[in-house]
């Protein structure tokens, strides 16, 4: 509905919660590979909605931030997130909710091990 890919959503949810970082600490979060983050960045710069600037510690690394409109979008689109989520789990009591986000952790553990 708002014209973004996962991995642009991604990006712009960690620059939500994070407020300033660079396309590597995204790929580090996100275990995104460095090319999907690399067109994800390109295509939210191109729509305004985060803005790139070279590190002043090192002119190689460019630190990323959100724009008034990137905010403006994210102000919209998590309400929206959250109750779509809501919507999924609202067969799950709340027992199978957590046993849901245990099961997830242990196998996002595990992609951690298989990818080392």
């Amino acid at each position: 509905r708002h014209d973004l890919t996962v991995a642009q959503w991604r990006v712009l949810a960690w620059l939500h919660h994070r407020e300033e970082l660079t396309a590597k600490q995204i790929r580090e979060a996100t275990r995104m590979d460095k090319a999907r983050v690399s067109r994800a960045v390109q295509g939210l710069e191109a729509r305004e909605l985060i803005r790139r600037r070279p590190s002043p510690e090192d002119q190689r690394r460019h630190e990323l931030r959100l724009t008034a409109a990137g905010e403006g979008l994210l102000a919209e689109l998590i309400p929206e997130a959250r109750a779509w989520e809501a919507e999924l789990v609202a067969p799950l009591s709340i027992d199978e909710y957590r046993q849901l986000f245990e099961l997830m952790s242990r196998l996002e553990s595990q992609l951690a091990k298989l990818e080392s």
